[in-house]
């Protein structure tokens, strides 16, 4: 819109920014990206433009498939229940036919808010404790971030916002409490290497000018039974892998 384009051209060049920008990021030695796709509050938008989204994420991704499956391990974060059947479809061909891959990550959000990430993580928990499958004792952030969609990922260090917007608009806000924030004034599908470069930059400058400060680790005691916990991890992990 702000270049006088129809929304829908917008959308098809975001597709094709996205594929260069992982070269980038993996030509940079980073190995894990993680993409805000479709917000759960984007279904609100006018029904024409919400199809064309649909229709464009299922075909960018089967056309990009064969290459991305290649080297980068793919999962999906959201409510995808929420989605076609069609691109449902695409997105298990895509997480089965990269799950192989250890190295490389691309985890995209889609039909996705971090609200809605942690209240179904509080949820489940909530189910283990009813389930006498955890213990209240048992609860700890961290038995709350195995329970995110992030699981077994790092936190990430850098998050770029664009469009001059100076928000997160609901994006990993229970993963980035010490994550350096960036926010690009150019719209996504003109982010460049240049963007990419400036925030790295800005993260290493961080870093450079103020150590994070040390954390205690907390005494096994207060953890609770780490054989429990444990076994409910592995049962609440058990799903289809890549697709939450």
């Amino acid at each position: 819109r702000r270049q006088g384009k129809e929304v829908t051209a917008g959308h098809s060049s975001g597709g094709n920014t996205l594929k260069d920008t992982l070269e980038w990021c993996f030509e940079c030695g980073i190995r894990t990206v993680t993409v805000f796709a479709f917000s759960q509050e984007n279904f609100s938008r006018p029904k024409k433009e919400v199809d064309f989204l649909m229709k464009l994420a299922e075909e960018k991704l089967l056309e990009n498939l064969p290459e991305l499956a290649k080297k980068t391990r793919i999962q999906f974060w959201g409510k995808l229940s929420l989605l076609p059947v069609t691109l449902q479809k695409a997105i298990s061909k895509a997480v089965h036919a990269s799950a192989h891959h250890k190295t490389l990550s691309l985890n995209i959000c889609f039909a996705y808010t971090g609200t809605d990430e942690i209240v179904g993580a509080l949820k489940t928990v909530v189910k283990g404790v009813s389930e006498r499958k955890l213990a209240v004792d048992d609860i700890t952030e961290e038995l709350l971030s195995e329970c995110m969609y992030s699981h077994g990922l790092p936190d990430p260090s850098i998050i770029i916002r664009t469009s001059g917007e100076i928000r997160l608009s609901d994006f990993m806000l229970w993963q980035s409490p010490r994550t350096s924030l960036v926010f690009v004034n150019d719209l996504w599908p003109e982010f460049s290497p240049l963007h990419l470069y400036y925030a790295i930059l800005k993260y290493q400058y961080n870093l450079w000018k103020k150590s994070p400060p040390a954390t205690a680790p907390v005494p096994v005691s207060d953890r609770g039974d780490r054989e429990r916990v444990e076994s409910f991890l592995e049962q609440i992990h058990e799903k289809e892998p890549g697709i939450f």
